[in-house]
């Protein structure tokens, strides 16, 4: 290539690059996508946000690439090319300008709008490595915010940077990634949360609250009462009960705050009393610890502690809602180091009555600055449980009790102990010896999809091979002329009403349909008319206190060769969302 062919490349490329600036500059902004959060702990909407792979180029926003050190925001910049100047007696080089893609992925910019009177939401999206989701939240000075990331990715994290910008409240570093924070906003104006994946595509749930601080002088004139008081330095942690008009406290109804001088620093709802190891160094830092336990209410259900470490400031260590299992300290090794024994109960419920529910001990340890399960579980722990469990099976002859009449709660205690102390093959292999199921890979795969959604648990050890499918097809039980408000999941080649084939209620599906962008956590799913074994249809409804209302209806679609798709349908009958089909190892995937 000669000189006068280069200069003329780079001339064209240079229009090449003006005209996509001017793209970029007429593109509208998007319209802010409303969140409908929570109205009380432990209970959220969900808006799924999915990247767009075939948005242009020309409307991308320059994505930012993680780094140790701490990241900063701009609202944009731009990319100046500059014509090289020729000089008279140096004929410059030839440059290959490389083909400019098509098209690029791109992250999620949004704003989370709460509505009046709610103080919480739970967002899912996905992220690619190079890819951003950006949150944007208007919040106050001295406003509580809480925020919790959940990925099966453990690479996922994400970033929290002030209105004014500066160094980030909370930034991966030095291989920390942090999924939580809690604190009191240091100014008002907008926050911008930042999620990304440093490895490997990342599903993940963002849980986010923002809530007013109480005022500690108008907690009486509201009907709480003064149960408890503790003073550590210049630390005052209070709990305060709310009573009815004879002075009897409402279960549930208290609230924990903690005060630096006078200044409220934290809030702790449904905190009941203190742990009595609060006052003292808990986790060897060298400060003393209050540690708030909590109690909503309810049969067996549910329990939470709040561990907040009291240097110069106030440091929350711990926020773990430990539902039905409770938490407390315990020095497992006699260091002086305390670890957090619980258990993770995720699968209450799930394959049978509570009673019978297997529920896992689960223990935290102080790393980082804060307790989480860093490591798998030491199995010596388990010892006299592995035998107890072990024997009992033996000598078991299966008697299925479940709600599909197998004994999947029977053996998934045993299973559940090898997988949280990093043995997955002996956990299958426990499984294989007693489940009297025939559904074997589609009951791993559920224990795996549940487990991997637990903070409590810590993947390790080598997976075996559980002969997942490709796909599964779909087909609700009525379709074979049964009752039950099934839905039978079959492989390729199996009959659709293959006796022996996996099935779970309609429930589950629902449960399920929570991750694609097709059913919202207040909705479920309804086989109408009711008994139907032929005939029925699959409505999307919701219940609230004026009764149920229909929203849609949800339909497989089987077509010859290929795996069941479900899409949903609005009520005039057109498609409003994408067509999904269901993995061996219960993921989804949109066709």
């Amino acid at each position: 290539m000669d000189a006068k062919k280069g200069k003329n490349r780079i001339w064209a490329a240079a229009c090449l690059l003006a005209a996509l600036f001017l793209l970029v500059a007429c593109q509208p902004e998007p319209d802010p996508i409303v969140v409908v959060p929570t109205t009380a702990p432990g209970l959220a909407d969900t808006v799924t946000v999915e990247p767009d792979p075939t948005v242009e180029l020309a409307t991308q926003t320059p994505v930012e690439q993680p780094s140790a050190v701490p990241p900063t925001t701009s609202a944009g910049g731009e990319t100046v090319t500059q014509t090289p100047v020729e000089q008279p007696t140096i004929t410059p080089a030839p440059t290959e300008i490389p083909p400019t893609p098509s098209t690029a992925p791109a992250g999620v910019d949004t704003a989370v709008q709460f509505q009046p009177g709610t103080t919480g939401a739970v967002i899912t999206g996905g992220v690619i490595p190079g890819v951003f989701d950006k949150y944007r939240l208007v919040a106050q000075a001295e406003q509580l915010m809480t925020v919790e990331l959940v990925s099966t990715n453990p690479n996922a994290t994400f970033t929290l940077i002030a209105p004014s910008g500066g160094a980030p409240l909370v930034y991966a570093d030095a291989g920390f990634l942090p999924t939580n924070f809690e604190g009191v906003l240091p100014e008002s104006g907008e926050y911008l949360i930042e999620i990304y994946s440093t490895v490997d595509a990342a599903d993940y749930e963002l849980r986010v609250e923002i809530k007013t601080l109480a005022d500690p002088s108008d907690m009486a004139s509201s009907g709480y009462r003064l149960m408890e008081t503790q003073v550590i330095g210049d630390y005052q942690a209070e709990i305060w009960a709310k009573t009815d008009n004879e002075g009897a406290l409402f279960i549930g109804e208290s609230i924990g705050l903690l005060k630096q001088g006078e200044t409220v620093v934290a809030q702790v709802d449904y905190a009941k009393s203190f742990d009595p190891l609060s006052g003292t160094d808990i986790n060897g830092t060298g400060t003393p610890d209050i540690l708030f336990e909590g109690y909503t209410g309810g049969a067996h259900c549910c329990f939470s502690l709040d561990i907040f470490d009291l240097g110069t400031t106030a440091v929350n260590v711990l926020s773990l809602d430990s539902g039905n299992c409770g938490a407390n300290p315990v020095d497992l090794d006699d260091d002086g180091i305390y670890e957090i024994a619980t258990c993770d109960d995720s699968f209450a419920y799930r394959y049978c009555a509570y009673a019978g529910s297997p529920a896992v001990a689960s223990y935290l340890t102080f790393l980082d600055g804060r307790y989480q399960a860093a490591a798998p579980n030491d199995l010596s722990l388990y010892t006299e449980q592995i035998e107890q469990m072990t024997t009992w099976l033996d000598q078991s002859e299966g008697e299925p009790f479940g709600w599909d009449n197998t004994n999947k709660c029977e053996v998934l205690g045993l299973s559940l102990i090898y997988l949280y102390t990093g043995r997955p093959a002996e956990g299958l292999q426990v499984l294989e010896t007693y489940y009297n199921g025939s559904d074997l890979p589609f009951f791993w795969a559920d224990i795996l999809k549940v487990i991997n959604g637990s903070e409590l648990y810590v993947p390790a050890g080598d997976f075996p091979d559980a002969g997942f499918p490709d796909y599964y097809q779909m087909t609700h039980a009525s379709t074979c002329g049964e009752t039950r408000n099934d839905v039978i999941f079959t492989t390729s080649g199996q009959d659709r009403c293959d006796a022996s084939a996996a099935r779970q209620p309609l429930f589950w599906l629902s449960d399920r349909l929570t991750g694609p962008p097709i059913i919202s956590l207040d909705e479920t799913l309804q086989a109408v008319p009711d008994g139907c074994t032929t005939e029925c249809r699959f409505d999307i409804v919701s219940f609230s206190m004026s009764g149920e209302v229909v929203h849609g209806e949800l339909r497989f679609i089987n077509e010859d060769g290929s795996p069941t798709a479900i899409q949903r349908f609005n009520l005039e009958g057109q498609p409003v969302s994408e067509k999904w089909s269901l993995r061996g190892d219960l993921s989804w995937e949109q066709r």
